[in-house]
């Protein structure tokens, strides 16, 4: 039902912009991180993913497939890790991730092969 008299409209709006209000803003995006933020933010992501490889390549898998699994294994480090650049779901960045843990894995295995 709505209100009878306008008077009541403009005080309901009134009310809803003052509730509005009081939510806080979201914090600043920010553009710009010191080395040593960006190597805190992937250093955890760089330790599973060699911990994973070492632990998990028994030379039998393919590479892709070892890297799909470090990949799940160290998913809760990607997302802290991206959630310290934005943004957390990008394709182009799950490609270079790909990418990276390959090149990890392929690093790992010469690394079993000549100690």
């Amino acid at each position: 039902m709505p209100p009878k008299s306008p008077a009541l409209m403009v005080q309901g709006l009134v009310l809803a912009l003052l509730v509005g209000g009081c939510v806080p803003a979201p914090p600043p995006l920010r553009t710009e991180m010191t080395a040593q933020e960006a190597l805190t933010a992937v250093n955890p992501l760089i330790d599973c993913e060699w911990k994973a490889a070492a632990r998990y390549d028994d030379g039998k898998q393919s590479v892709a497939a070892l890297a799909e699994r470090i990949m799940g294994i160290c998913g809760p480090e990607i997302i802290r890790s991206r959630l310290a650049f934005l943004p957390i779901h990008d394709p182009s960045l799950d490609l270079d991730e790909f990418k990276h843990v390959v090149k990890i894995v392929e690093d790992a295995r010469k690394k079993k092969a000549n100690p």
